[in-house]
């Protein structure tokens, strides 16, 4: 079994180190064409993955302003909200746009070596980006509902950006000194093995394997005790304004929590284990979702972000089909 140490002769750093020219050892495919693994055109899954992804780029950059341009971008839930943002729409081109046009096409890695290892490095580097910046934003939301816990402070100082400034060498530490998955159409999903003939243990990444157990561990606790803090805190109330908070705050943690603790246990299993075709496409869909999860989230779910797309919405339209924004009373966070 690899350790984490040996990454780097199989990373982006080698490459650019040694003129991008891949490691023979490793990423070389053979000079005999005919014993390359042939890519398969998949044109239903190459299609859903380019709408879908289009879809979701679409909503999410809608939000992303909203975000921006928000009041609340001075208080710690909307910067890592927006910092979140930067990592989770390049996202969605990996995920989504590179992944259906691959598919669509039916390349395979032998075809475009070079630039399949190099989608994943981005993948990679993106995934690590996001995995730190969603725990960050559900510690965020326990301090939240639970402020007499002195992390808060953490948050609301400047050292808050200091933070943000390791999610961002995280990320780089993702992309650029490990090894990164390679697409491949035969499932549509990424793996680390380019399968080129060799042992598949020399893609073990144990990085991506650590990342991924806090991100499924990390979230499952963080979204969970928040739960239990809001059914706490509301045992005692039965006004319906409190019980509709409450329900939101529960189907919140739950589409958060879910969809990025599913992808990430699920690549790490794929990654030892030989999975089926149907729990491939699952992790994709999860992965794929855990994006699409958060910008459908903050449309329904956060009254907040909803009123501020309505009004930037209706600022672009011509006065005489301008529809008037009810202000509403709304929380922070939720």
């Amino acid at each position: 079994m690899n350790s984490i140490l040996p990454d780097f002769y199989q990373s982006l750093i080698y490459v650019i180190f040694n003129r991008f020219e891949l490691n023979p050892d490793f990423y070389v495919c053979s000079e005999d064409v005919t014993s390359h693994t042939k890519g398969v055109r998949r044109p239903f899954w190459g299609a859903y993955y380019l709408a879908s992804g289009l879809f979701i780029l679409v909503l999410y950059s809608i939000c992303f302003v909203a975000i921006a341009r928000s009041k609340l971008m001075n208080t710690p839930a909307y910067k890592a909200m927006f910092v979140l943002g930067l990592f989770d729409i390049p996202s969605i081109f990996t995920h989504s746009l590179i992944t259906g046009f691959l598919g669509f096409y039916g390349f395979a890695y032998c075809d475009y070596p070079r630039v399949f290892f190099l989608f994943g490095n981005l993948a990679l580097g993106l995934w690590f980006g996001c995995s730190v910046s969603s725990l960050t934003l559900a510690l965020i939301r326990v301090v939240d509902v639970c402020p007499h816990l002195k992390l808060g402070k953490l948050f609301t100082s400047r050292a808050i950006y200091a933070l943000f400034g390791l999610f961002w060498a995280y990320a780089l530490y993702g992309g650029v000194l490990t090894k990164p998955p390679i697409f491949t159409t035969h499932c549509m999903s990424w793996f680390f093995d380019p399968a080129i003939g060799n042992d598949p243990k020399y893609y073990v990444n144990l990085a991506h394997t650590y990342n991924n157990a806090l991100v499924t561990c990390g979230t499952t606790i963080l979204y969970g005790y928040l739960a239990f803090l809001v059914i706490k805190n509301t045992d005692s109330t039965f006004s319906s304004k409190f019980s509709n908070y409450q329900i939101t705050i529960l189907l919140q943690a739950f589409f958060f929590s879910f969809f990025h603790a599913a992808s990430a246990g699920l690549y790490v299993y794929m990654q030892f284990v030989s999975a089926s075709e149907n729990l491939v496409l699952f992790t994709q869909f999860a992965w794929q979702f855990s994006t699409g999860s958060v910008c459908i989230v903050y449309l329904t779910l956060n009254r907040s972000i909803r009123k501020s797309v309505l009004t930037m919405i209706c600022s672009m339209l011509p006065p005489k089909v301008k529809i008037s924004v009810a202000p509403m009373a709304d929380g922070i966070l939720f």
